[in-house]
């Protein structure tokens, strides 16, 4: 279930020194599963962070696309909000 595994996330994470909001865990994880990107929903390989955090910003920039947060002209904005996204899963 989503709670056992955003409760497995904090748990890896503190094991590691890193305190992860329940919240945040949560809405990420649901994110990434409606994504229906082959990368998350499959199990065999494993995706790595780097998949993962791809995914997510590329469903969070359509997001915004979708919302009109970003202009969908405005490539470059799409760009800066990938690249913050995928920088902040590599600290």
């Amino acid at each position: 279930t989503i709670n056992r595994l955003t409760r497995s996330a904090r748990d890896l994470a503190k094991a590691s020194g890193v305190s992860l909001s329940r919240r945040n865990v949560d809405y990420v994880v649901k994110a990434l599963l409606s994504s229906g990107s082959p990368e998350v929903t499959s199990t065999r390989p494993t995706p790595d962070s780097a998949d993962l955090a791809a995914t997510f910003a590329d469903q969070t920039v359509q997001r915004m696309l979708d919302l009109r947060i970003i202009d969908s002209a405005d490539s470059r904005a799409a760009a800066r909000v990938e690249r913050w996204i995928v920088s902040k899963s590599e600290n």
